[in-house]
């Protein structure tokens, strides 16, 4: 075997590695139903924003409750 043939053969290695990384992370383009990792990052921080907004808007409700019900 010559150096370029086992040159090629460790590339080809590489290449395949390298597409089941980007397969991991993008997901599969042919089905969208298969998201990748950073799609379901972003999904989760969207979850995350939502809870965050949904506790402040409980929180502020909670305190303007009160303020009314013991001032008022």
């Amino acid at each position: 075997m010559s150096d370029i043939q086992s040159l090629r053969a460790v590339v080809q290695k590489v290449e395949d590695k390298l597409d089941i990384v980007i397969y991991a992370l993008m997901g599969n383009p042919e089905t969208p139903t298969i998201p990748g990792i950073i799609v379901r990052l972003d999904r989760l921080e969207q979850v995350n924003r939502m809870k965050s907004r949904v506790f402040w808007v409980i929180l502020g409700a909670s305190i303007a409750a009160m303020y009314k019900h013991y001032l008022l």
